[in-house]
């Protein structure tokens, strides 16, 4: 949209806009006399002289200026994109194991009528099953409620999602309270995860447990998770291959004679009460049908091929263990995912970083492998992208500049402006507690190309002087005091066209914030240092262009 915007711009700029000032200014007079902009001359003029004079110190403090900015953002701390609210608030619930639907049903009828007390709140709405794709495999133990924010409202989200907390604490089920958004803890599973790759599951589960232990000892983390998912206690009988060949038996025919033994039907019929579906299942009066009979299965006799009685517990071990709920794999890998959420009021970046410190100080068994991901690792890889794509669009800044100017210096000393322009970005987001994000890096990748115009112009106008036959210094100071006035201009139209997103008005407009704060952050710092370190740097290396010229 940009690109297309600027060639669109251009095209009028050198068509239209000439022809109509030959037919709409030919009777117009100009102003030269402006109090504001006359005094702002004479400042800028003695500031100029003074830095010309001082060309080392000026750049120093330049210099000093841009690496303080970068370290005081990155104590901001950094996110993948921002959170953008959609006012709505979502609610998971979760009843007790085995709840019938008339408790759920009662149980939420309760919650709507507290929350929907809440000042600010304007429907609220509830439905079992999680959602509707996974409802009929949630049961009616689980719920999903939607609570929809008034427009008019004054309390924040956050106020909001704590009175919701508190007024059902007293509430027999489990509640997770979430703002329904662009939330990047969503598109990535969660804010914190550390894949741990290995083989055995003994070990795995100590490492996982150890990584949890990692990261609940950090401050600002939540919810955190090992990513051991055990069932209930499960009968396991591993067959002795060798044992079994002996006796003639294969692992199979241990299975089916087992199956045989424990899978008795005992359904005799189904019934349909409101709706529900259920088995009717016969036993004997004196059947035990809660637990398994494991001495009954290892006394269990097979006859194998070669007509021998063979007691399974002879070719097999027999017991109760505990299982997994599923066993993932990565790269022929089993894996576990410890997870974990970060608190309110803590930030990504900087918890992701102080927990990668940890993790690298822990002793990793060997054949064994830790690999961060989450939101933490898509922040690590988007952001070093995003450099890349900055360090091409310099370079490429550079080379259009280098062919209008058929020199390789004039672009350098324009390409000083960019630095400038990141220095102020940089501070904008200090200043306004705005952590570094995905959007922020692009609007520091839009402030390359946008800032380095003032620069052409000042050093274009320079050129132009000194083939009028003026000095250097003569040179910079006029053009200096001639386009300050574009200079300003340009920069003010801008900022004033961006100061509404930066101000965040308008729904979802948290989004694209961070854009624009970092655009006219540069824009203010750039536009005006440019204005004096451009002919600081010009005149410092004006023996050198005369020699290339």
């Amino acid at each position: 949209t940009i690109s297309f915007s600027l060639i669109a711009s251009l095209i009028i700029a050198l068509t239209l806009v000439p022809m109509m000032s030959s037919k709409m200014m030919i009777k117009s007079k100009t102003n030269k006399e402006h109090k504001v902009l006359d005094t702002i001359k004479r400042i800028y003029t003695s500031v100029l002289k003074f830095s010309l004079k001082h060309k080392i110190s000026v750049i120093i403090l330049v210099l000093v200026l841009f690496g303080s900015s970068i370290f005081l953002s990155v104590r901001i701390g950094t996110e993948f994109m921002p959170d953008s609210g959609q006012g709505t608030i979502m609610i998971s619930v979760d009843m007790p194991k085995g709840t019938e639907f008339e408790k759920t049903e009662e149980t939420l009828d309760e919650l709507i009528s507290v929350i929907g007390e809440i000042e600010g709140i304007e429907t609220v709405s509830a439905m079992v099953g999680g959602n509707a794709m996974f409802a009929m495999m949630s049961g009616n133990s689980s719920a999903t409620m939607y609570v929809l924010l008034s427009n008019d409202i004054t309390k924040t989200t956050d106020e909001i999602k704590q009175e919701i907390q508190d007024a059902t604490e007293q509430f027999d089920c489990d509640i997770s309270i979430a703002e329904q958004g662009m939330n990047m803890s969503a598109m990535t599973g969660s804010d914190i995860s550390i894949v741990v790759k290995g083989n055995e599951i003994s070990t795995l589960e100590n490492i996982a447990n150890d990584i949890a232990s990692i990261i609940e000892n950090t401050e600002g983390t939540t919810e955190i998770n090992n990513g051991i998912s055990k069932t209930s206690p499960e009968l396991k009988i591993t067959v002795d291959r060798e044992k079994s060949i002996e006796k003639g038996l294969t692992a199979a025919q241990v299975f089916m004679a087992v199956k045989d033994l424990i899978n008795v039907d005992n359904s005799a019929s189904k019934v349909t009460l409101n709706g529900h579906e259920y088995d009717i299942n016969v036993y004997e009066k004196d059947s035990n049908n809660e637990k398994i009979d494991i001495e009954a299965i290892k006394n269990l006799i097979i006859k194998s091929p070669m007509g021998e009685d063979v007691k399974i517990s002879d070719i097999a071990n027999i017991g109760i263990q505990t299982g997994y709920a599923s066993i993932n794999r990565q790269g022929q890998s089993r894996t576990l995912t410890v997870s974990a959420l970060i608190d309110e009021g803590y930030n990504i970046g900087l918890v992701g970083n102080e927990i990668q410190e940890k993790i690298e100080e822990y002793e990793v068994p060997e054949g064994y492998s830790i690999e961060i991901q989450g939101e933490q690792e898509e922040i690590r890889s988007s952001l070093t992208s995003l450099l890349y794509a900055l360090l091409l669009a310099v370079v490429l800044i550079y080379m259009v500049m280098a062919s209008q100017f058929q020199s390789l210096l004039y672009p350098f000393i324009v390409m000083i402006t960019i630095p400038l322009a990141f220095t102020g970005g940089f501070l904008a987001l200090f200043i306004t507690s705005t952590p570094i994000s995905v959007v922020a890096f692009i609007g520091l990748i839009i402030l390359a190309g946008i800032v380095v115009n003032n620069g052409i112009v000042l050093v274009d106008y320079i050129n132009q002087l000194k083939g009028d036959g003026k000095t250097t210094y003569e040179a910079v100071i006029e053009a200096g005091n001639t386009r300050l006035r574009p200079i300003i201009m340009t920069a003010l139209t801008t900022i004033i066209a961006l100061s509404t997103m930066a101000l965040g008005i308008g729904e979802n407009a948290e989004m694209m914030q961070p854009m624009a704060i970092t655009a006219i952050g540069g824009l203010i710092y750039a536009t005006v240092l440019t204005l004096i370190i451009v002919p600081v740097i010009y005149t410092g290396l004006d023996k050198r262009l005369k020699k290339t010229v």
